[in-house]
């Protein structure tokens, strides 16, 4: 009979987040982010990987004015707030500065903390408090977007769909003390705030040609959910029991190899309870066939915070592998043979 190996997800971190400093220029600076070591690539569709922030994406920025002097720690400012910036986007402005259209100025007194988020045009209502004790953000009702891919592999959507892209959501915390156009330039990081999965298909040695695979699925995926983050602690989600849907990860013919070339990568999605993934595919009976049965194949997927702790949960920054093998037994007969019947007969001649 046919077998499936369902390798136990590797569990790590996601791709290490970015950091920005708030730089500035002249006397009436204009306020500006700059991520360090910007990428002069385009960014891509799905997760943004590595430290580079892409110089298209854009982002979300808040600041709050303070009457204290640059520098304050926010734990202990003790001066007036006032909301100066609230969700403005940022774009990219050349020579890895990003900036606002219109242009945002540093105020001529006092000092600004920032909060952000990433992208810009994420879906839902995004919100910051500047509490004193436990500043915060919200993003109300995101909703994640549809799945591309060519050959199982994720892909620009078409201007069509573009709205409704899957996307890297990221944010990043308060900044942990205030500053103006004259302070030096605080550094800020951006985190993931959902979970990337990647699936690895292969036939096993000596099978080649004969698992061609036909679509890929993962079922009830929860889309949508409101997110809420306190500085320093793990996000909470809300999730929606309005937008559960399969997510469509391969529709096409694909025979499998026996190395790992073939991919189904760059699924972000909420962190939640694991889901179901399952596997259409057809089997021949010898690698040259062409006969072969349709099959399904499912699983219950893996999750948890590391290879060592795992769990039935995806958890946000984390990275998840999944590898899966079709192997297949051999059909083998061992024949016998049933002894004849000997019936005697007498027969007499006269």
């Amino acid at each position: 009979m046919k077998k499936v190996l369902f390798i136990a997800a590797a569990v790590t971190a996601m791709a290490a987040c970015t950091k920005s400093e708030v730089v500035y220029d002249g006397n009436d600076a204009e306020i500006g982010l700059s991520p360090v070591n910007y990428s002069t690539t385009k960014a891509q569709y799905g997760p943004i990987t590595g430290t580079n922030y892409p110089t298209s994406e854009d982002f979300g920025v808040f600041a709050v004015h303070t009457t204290s002097e640059a520098g304050t720690a926010y734990a202990s400012d003790g001066g007036n707030f006032t909301t100066y910036l609230s969700g403005v986007k940022f774009t990219y402005k050349g020579d890895g500065i990003w900036h606002g259209n219109p242009s945002y100025y540093w105020p001529k007194t006092g000092s600004l903390y920032f909060a952000g988020y990433s992208p810009a045009g994420t879906t839902g209502t995004v919100t910051y408090s500047f509490d004193k004790v436990a500043p915060s953000m919200k993003i109300t009702d995101f909703v994640q977007g549809d799945y591309h891919y060519v050959d199982g592999t994720a892909q620009t959507p078409t201007v069509d769909d573009y709205d409704n892209r899957m996307i890297d959501l990221m944010w990043f915390d308060i900044t942990p003390s205030s500053y103006n156009a004259q302070s030096s330039t605080p550094a800020v990081t951006f985190n993931h705030a959902l979970s990337r999965l990647r699936f690895v298909l292969q036939a096993g040695s000596g099978l080649e040609n004969l698992f061609s695979i036909t679509k890929v699925t993962l079922k009830n995926v929860r889309m949508q959910g409101t997110m809420s983050t306190a500085s320093g602690q793990a996000p909470t989600w809300d999730l929606s029991d309005n937008n559960i849907k399969d997510i469509e990860l391969y529709n096409s013919t694909k025979v499998l190899p026996t190395d790992q070339s073939f991919q189904i990568a760059d699924v972000l999605v909420i962190p939640q309870e694991t889901s179901i993934i399952e596997i259409e595919y057809t089997q021949k009976p010898y690698a040259t066939a062409t006969e072969s049965v349709a099959q399904k194949y499912t699983a219950q997927l893996t999750g948890g915070a590391d290879t060592n702790n795992v769990s039935d949960k995806w958890i946000y920054t984390r990275y998840y592998t999944y590898q899966i093998v079709f192997t297949a037994d051999e059909i083998e007969i061992q024949p016998t043979v049933v002894t004849w019947i000997e019936v005697p007969s007498v027969t007499t001649v006269e």
